[in-house]
């Protein structure tokens, strides 16, 4: 075999591998959805849940961690925040925060626009969570407020008797779609497949 035609069938044989296991990873990454500035909706955008936690916070320290996340896919973006606060309030104003919470969350909902399509959990029982599903546009997405936690402040001392230690923490999932239609489509699902038990009566 000649070194010509040695390299011949090497670069042949190259050439046939990208086709078979490099093209169609690049093929597929080029039919993915990409995040833009435009792919999130206005209330995931301008959330937050501060300014009734701020309200409640006694002067006792706090901490906060945070994430916003925004994923490609072939079909939608997938876009994702979680909050975590730990702080410490009165003791039994658990209710009366997570009221406040619900009630802060349905208005920055329906002043971005959304449409409610889901609601589940609990009134204001600070043991048990609650949270709605919307759409806005082209996105839907679910948000849920988790039962408050007790006691979970790090410190290095007991707080007050009239003080208690909690940590509040809200999740939000929502997808955005090309078309409006298919958010329409999509928040029908969301209802579909709720389980009764966790719908409102």
């Amino acid at each position: 075999m000649t070194f010509q035609r040695f390299m011949f069938l090497l670069a042949a044989g190259i050439g046939a591998g990208f086709m078979v296991f490099v093209a169609p990873q690049i093929r597929e990454q080029q039919q993915l959805i990409h995040p833009t500035p435009n792919s999130v909706s206005t209330f995931l955008e301008n959330y937050s849940q501060d300014p009734v936690i701020a309200l409640f916070r006694e002067n006792e320290g706090s901490w906060t961690s945070s994430s916003k996340g925004a994923f490609p896919g072939r079909l939608f973006i997938t876009n994702s925040y979680e909050h975590h606060t730990g702080f410490a309030i009165e003791s039994g104003e658990q209710a009366v925060l997570m009221q406040a919470l619900r009630y802060h969350l349905y208005g920055q909902l329906i002043g971005n626009g959304a449409v409610i399509i889901d609601r589940y959990g609990d009134h204001g029982d600070p043991q048990k969570g609650f949270g709605f599903g919307y759409r806005i546009g082209q996105s839907v997405g679910q948000v849920t407020v988790f039962p408050i936690a007790l006691g979970a402040c790090a410190r290095a001392t007991l707080p007050p008797e009239n003080i208690q230690d909690v940590t509040v923490s809200i999740a939000v999932s929502e997808k955005w779609f090309p078309h409006e239609f298919e958010a329409i489509q999509a928040g029908r699902e969301i209802v579909s497949q709720r389980p009764p038990r966790w719908r409102e009566s």
